[in-house]
């Protein structure tokens, strides 16, 4: 890549940097591999990223751990811990931000996405379920096209 001299006054530093950037994109394959997505894809990947706007003052350590106790019903905040490779402690916070413990958005009341039930196999356990809102959260995430026929343990 052959760049402008900088001492040049024509030139800005602004557009410099614009130049080296969209050299660095067509060179690296960057720019090709954004165009692979197709309008479909595209739609898709704006559905998706609405779906999880919509579930302000969670960040992706929330998402992640809601996402594996929707894998997995009945986990215990250790077993998420150990699922998720994060610590218990971190993973008992983001509990009770999705349980709706912790204020995390002072604009709007905290929503429980999932709740916290003693285990039918051991009493002194906790384990880890959704709400509805939290079965609701999730599948508007994994429905981004629109309800599927045939969906696994769905009413059609």
């Amino acid at each position: 890549m052959k760049l402008p001299d900088c001492h040049s006054s024509d030139i800005k530093p602004v557009d410099l940097e614009y130049k080296i950037k969209k050299e660095y994109i067509s060179n690296s394959g960057y720019g090709a591999l954004m165009s692979d997505i197709n309008a479909t894809q595209r739609t898709r990947l704006l559905r998706l990223k609405d779906a999880i706007a919509s579930l302000r003052g969670l960040n992706l350590d929330h998402l992640v751990s809601l996402l594996t106790i929707a894998a997995d019903p009945g986990l215990s905040v250790n077993d998420l811990a150990e699922k998720t490779g994060t610590p218990q402690a971190s993973a008992s916070r983001y509990v009770a931000v999705l349980a709706g413990r912790y204020q995390t958005d002072a604009a709007e009341p905290p929503i429980a996405l999932v709740t916290q039930e003693i285990s039918a196999d051991d009493p002194r356990r906790r384990a880890l379920y959704l709400t509805p809102e939290g079965h609701q959260a999730i599948m508007a995430i994994i429905n981004v096209d629109g309800p599927t026929s045939g969906t696994e343990g769905e009413a059609a």
